[in-house]
């Protein structure tokens, strides 16, 4: 334990702690590696210096600020929540996820850098299941093969608030339980004051019939996504990855392939003659089948 008055200094080495408690100082040039008793642990201690957590263990934070150093995490969930977004969670330091590591979390960040395995997940008051704000001063940037998770429910969203945000892993989607979808509603799941860039998978629920995604204006500065009323017959948005089955109009099947929805049409016309083709397309639970035609 660590009382108030003490500074415990790694003189540089790489120093391995199970668990922290107390309102102490870690100090030194070396990494502090935290979690790999794989317990929770409420972090209340100071640090000057740079932390990884590892372990299938979630730490919280419930003072922010105390960390003045890079922070990474490599497992387990790491989860914070202010709702003011004032104060630095871990001052101007990045903030970097790898590994099968996890944020969860509500509040303001200098940087965050999501690795591929790692997830990144605005959420309030250390609960998976309510919607939280995380803002970022600079670069939110989540790889190919990570996750950036946002949940909406019948009041809120997850939201990022950014300067720049990169995405090139998964936009993965998710509802609360109670969620009732009503047309017409729109939902911003990050903002970009300066630029947006990636390419990003897009992974959407299953809406009820009558109603589908319109995601046409996800992939901007100001990620929006949208609910429109249909005929009930649900359609999928551009992003989507999906299967595709094509079949020409005498029912012959001629090729299955996987692609952006908005993709296709450029694929066939690079394979295929002239002619008008039926394309199936299947992303997660939606289906959808429409006619291409293609001319040279």
């Amino acid at each position: 334990k660590l009382n108030a008055d003490v500074t415990f200094n790694n003189t540089g080495n790489a120093v391995t702690i199970g668990k922290v408690q107390g309102t102490g100082t870690l100090a030194g040039t070396g990494t502090y590696y935290i979690g790999d008793d794989n317990e929770d642990l409420i972090f209340t201690a100071y640090s000057n210096s740079k932390i990884v957590k590892r372990g299938e263990g979630t730490m919280k934070l419930l003072n922010l600020g105390r960390i003045k150093a890079a922070l990474e995490i490599k497992a387990g969930t790491l989860t914070f929540n202010q709702s003011s977004l004032a104060d630095l969670v871990i001052g101007t330091n990045q903030l970097t996820v790898n590994g099968s590591g996890k944020v969860m979390g509500q509040g303001l960040l200098s940087s965050v850098s999501v690795a591929s395995g790692g997830t990144l997940a605005p959420r309030s008051l250390y609960s998976e299941t309510n919607p939280g704000t995380i803002k970022v001063n600079g670069l939110a940037s989540v790889a190919a093969g990570a996750t950036a998770d946002f949940l909406i429910s019948n009041s809120k969203n997850s939201q990022m608030q950014t300067k720049y945000i990169t995405l090139n892993g998964t936009v993965k989607v998710s509802l609360t339980d109670d969620f009732e979808p009503k047309a017409g509603t729109s939902y911003t799941l990050w903002t970009a004051s300066a630029s947006f860039s990636g390419t990003p998978k897009v992974s959407l629920p299953e809406l009820p019939a009558g109603f589908a995604w319109d995601d046409s204006e996800l992939l901007t500065k100001e990620g929006v996504l949208k609910i429109t009323a249909t005929d009930g017959i649900q359609q999928i948005g551009d992003s989507q990855e999906v299967v595709c089955e094509v079949y020409s109009l005498t029912g012959q099947k001629l090729q299955t392939f996987t692609a952006r929805k908005s993709d296709i049409t450029q694929r066939l016309s690079a394979q295929l003659r002239s002619s008008t083709y039926l394309v199936k397309m299947r992303a997660d639970h939606q289906t959808e089948v429409r006619k291409v035609t293609i001319r040279k």
